[in-house]
């Protein structure tokens, strides 16, 4: 019957948030051979999804995909970029899990540093410890919770869509923002089955997760 909590929306167990960033070297200052140094690039895209993890029928948890995108404005300037994605972040209530793949290496240390450069602040993200590197409920960094914290080889982001899905190689010819995106929907697949291997995840977890994906992008 209309009005009664059976017709609640279910509470999320968590939300979480999950980033992809693209960057280059700036102009005459190219990383050194065989080291990728994210103090010399600039930020040319940024792909995010907010996704909420739900009580699953049977138990685990299930996600419903919420919002899917590229962060900012297509042509708009690198500060305004990192200046969105810090704001956003702010606002997330409750705090989000972020998610993201080799995030501890490249992607939040360049964000991080471009805010330095453009004079922002990113106070929740030091404030709530999620620079912390073993803290997954905060930051969960898909590529280094595969190799176990280097524990053996770090695994590229090709080689694990592959493993899930044979087919699912990038393009190259993706733009950086449609590239983030589809990096954003990539990473998000690796960590649902992870969250299943480790027995978070339901059974259906996974292949609803790729319809929802499927259904966004017509």
């Amino acid at each position: 019957m209309a009005g009664t909590d059976t017709d609640a929306a279910p509470t999320p167990l968590h939300t979480l948030l999950v980033v992809a960033v693209r960057g280059l070297p700036f102009e005459g200052r190219p990383d050194p051979e065989g080291r990728l140094l994210p103090i010399r690039h600039a930020v040319t895209a940024i792909g995010f999804a907010r996704i909420d993890a739900l009580p699953a029928p049977g138990g685990g948890e299930r996600y419903a995909l919420a919002d899917w995108r590229a962060g900012g404005e297509e042509g708009g300037s690198e500060g305004d970029l990192v200046r969105a994605f810090w704001a956003h972040f702010e606002r997330l209530s409750p705090s989000p899990r972020l998610v993201t793949f080799n995030g501890r290496g490249y992607g939040l240390p360049l964000l991080r540093y471009r805010a330095m450069a453009h004079g922002l602040s990113a106070r929740r993200y030091f404030d709530e410890k999620y620079d912390q590197r073993y803290a997954a409920h905060l930051h969960f960094d898909v590529m280094d919770r595969l190799c176990e914290h280097g524990a053996t080889a770090w695994p590229s982001l090709e080689d694990a869509r592959l493993l899930l899905d044979p087919s699912d190689a990038p393009s190259p010819d993706l733009p950086d923002r449609a590239r983030a995106v589809d990096d954003v929907r990539a990473i998000t697949m690796i960590y649902a089955a992870m969250r299943r291997l480790s027995g978070h995840a339901s059974p259906a977890a996974r292949a609803e997760l790729s319809e929802a994906f499927r259904a966004r992008t017509g």
